[in-house]
């Protein structure tokens, strides 16, 4: 929830920033806040297992 709001946030500071899936990862951040409820724990695993390390290497090349 945390990564999708700051990526929300950084795309309203700086609208011109290229995020992979950055509709995606917003998306699933609403997702996750407003039905969490019916929310499959191992897929949020399988999506913070196989992108988070892809996502961060991005968002830390592109702001550095």
């Amino acid at each position: 929830m945390i990564i999708g709001e700051a990526l929300n946030m950084l795309k309203k500071i700086v609208p011109e920033i290229q995020i992979e899936q950055d509709r995606q990862i917003i998306g699933f951040r609403n997702r996750l806040v407003h039905a969490y409820t019916n929310i499959d724990n191992a897929v949020v695993w399988a999506i913070l297992k196989n992108h988070i390390n892809p996502l961060k290497a991005e968002i830390e090349k592109k702001l550095i």
